[in-house]
């Protein structure tokens, strides 16, 4: 008797637009994974707290200011991608 397919690894990305590239890059070279991008620069959505209390790995944003989405609450495992800007350009 065959089990139940597991549960696709849910990558969750918290941040401004380089993140929401990064999860778009991550979506195309791991299609098995579930990718979802929250924004950091709104206000957290239920979906939104969802996304990021279910995650199997969260890549947030690192920044010098408190972000409007608000301290979410997580057991998974974080990376810190610093906040960069090419403004200057």
């Amino acid at each position: 008797m065959a089990g139940a397919a597991p549960r696709p690894r849910r990558v969750v990305f918290l941040g401004n637009c380089l993140l929401q590239s990064l999860a778009t890059l991550h979506r195309l070279l791991v299609p098995d994974a579930e990718t979802i991008h929250v924004q950091s620069y709104r206000s957290a959505t239920d979906e939104g707290r969802a996304a990021v209390a279910g995650a199997d790995a969260l890549v947030r944003q690192v920044l010098d200011f408190a972000p409007a989405v608000g301290d979410l609450a997580t057991t998974a495992e974080t990376l810190l991608v610093p906040h960069t800007t090419l403004a200057f350009l």
